[in-house]
């Protein structure tokens, strides 16, 4: 057996120990409410108090000076705070952090050599933990949303640290961790750091979750905490493959439409605000276009993303690509369009959970545009058509933005719009390509 405090042994050489009290549990402090005219009590919550563990023994000295000197340092050693008492127990070493609340020397005259003493240690956690860690599950290789069962251990709840290590991106997006039995999740972005991170680590005990590099990944939702004595079920899921559409405005009324030309005075742009439901990169966009087009019109019509700056598109795009209608696929007809996605996978845009993006069409790809050749964007003039967002335009880059629709006929239309549109998240709108390992370990504790 072993016990030592602050790294020095406590139990052999100038010291022994007689009674070593850590086996008792910290005491359970009831909240509680006495009901009016009724027996019994109401339980509100419980909490653990601190711990506290006596410790009796002796201090032992070749002579009286030297017994004298071993108390002084017995007494400089548990002074110390907050330092790690160290007691092998269970096949293991158990660790109460903690710091003394007294120490009482016993010494009679005739004590020469030796002298009894009693240490109380408090430990404001309540609680001991394993100097070891312990693995729960670790599957490599996952290419499905996978689910674990595992009973985690020990007497006092445990903080399980989830590791999600990225083999291939592919087109995942958001992975979500969650405990099957308490319906707690946690929903980790992928895309909101500099390039795609080597791993992301949720750390319940420190309440952290990190890239491999230290920085502070985004998520949403709590720790999704371990239960203690049953088996806890725990799943993985990943979004990103397949096209999910996520936010929309389909209502056209009269017929209404923006129209984009260069009227030799500006060429006007349009923007519609909405707030994303989930995090990921953007398929594809699904417009309600035509135009018109007397012989010369070309160029595509070009939608871009923006963040938000104070209700009005930010003054730069999140990506410099965009999702393009090319000039011969813009019917002359209205109808439902594609807008495909014109760069690589990494440079498509992530959006993030209940955040507000613009949706904008930049009008500066638009070539050879007049009254006779222009572009036309429907919308609904309902003002509550769509109540996550609301339409603006400019009628030059250098202009401010203004509540309503663009119209290179009228210079404008003010007022409370909602622009007809389709946003569909996914990469790539096929099968899940991506690939993880999911480690998840934790601390045995004990009250």
């Amino acid at each position: 057996m072993s016990v030592t405090y602050d790294s020095v042994n406590i139990l052999t050489g100038n010291y022994k120990i007689t009674t070593l009290g850590h086996d008792s549990s910290s005491e359970n402090i009831i909240n509680s409410l006495k009901p009016s005219r009724q027996d019994g009590l109401v339980v509100i919550s419980d909490n653990y108090n601190a711990k506290y563990i006596d410790i009796v023994g002796m201090i032992k000295g070749t002579s009286q000076a030297n017994l004298e000197t071993n108390i002084d340092s017995f007494k400089e050693l548990i002074s110390r705070e907050d330092k790690n008492l160290d007691i092998s127990y269970a096949g293991g070493t158990r660790r109460y952090v903690c710091r003394s609340i007294f120490c009482n020397i016993s010494r009679e005259y005739y004590q020469i050599i030796f002298a009894n003493y009693r240490v109380r240690f408090i430990v404001p956690d309540g609680y001991g933990k394993n100097t070891s860690v312990t693995t729960a599950f670790n599957p490599l290789n996952i290419t499905a949303n996978d689910t674990q069962a595992y009973t985690f251990l020990g007497s006092y709840p445990s903080k399980p640290k989830h590791k999600i290590t990225l083999d291939t991106r592919g087109n995942l997006d958001v992975v979500r961790i969650e405990n099957n039995t308490t319906s707690d999740y946690m929903d980790i972005d992928w895309g909101n750091v500099s390039g795609d991170p080597t791993y992301v680590e949720i750390d319940e005990e420190a309440l952290t979750v990190l890239d491999n590099s230290g920085n502070p990944v985004t998520y949403r939702g709590k720790f999704p905490s371990a239960n203690l004595g049953a088996s806890t079920t725990m799943k993985l899921y990943v979004y990103g493959s397949g096209s999910t559409l996520d936010q929309q405005q389909t209502s056209n009324t009269g017929g209404s439409r923006g129209v984009y030309y260069d009227n030799g005075s500006y060429l006007p742009w349009q923007a519609q605000s909405f707030v994303a439901s989930q995090s990921g990169r953007i398929h594809k966009l699904n417009l309600y276009v035509d135009m018109v087009d007397g012989g010369s019109l070309s160029g595509p019509m070009q939608f871009l993303f923006y963040a938000d700056d104070n209700d009005k598109p930010a003054s730069t795009p999140l990506s410099g690509t965009g999702y393009e209608i090319s000039h011969a696929n813009v019917p002359t007809s209205v109808a439902w369009t594609d807008a495909v996605w014109q760069g690589t996978d990494a440079q498509r845009p992530f959006l993030t959970a209940n955040t507000k993006y613009w949706l904008v069409l930049n009008p500066g790809v638009i070539v050879n545009s007049d009254i006779n050749n222009f572009y036309g964007w429907y919308y609904n003039n309902v003002a509550t058509g769509y109540t996550s967002g609301k339409t603006m335009y400019r009628n030059g880059s250098g202009d401010d933005w203004k509540d309503g629709m663009g119209n290179a006929q009228t210079g404008g239309t003010a007022g409370q719009f909602d622009i007809c549109f389709k946003e569909y998240r996914g990469v790539d709108g096929g099968a899940a390509s991506w690939q993880v390992d999911w480690l998840c370990n934790y601390t045995k504790k004990y009250l």
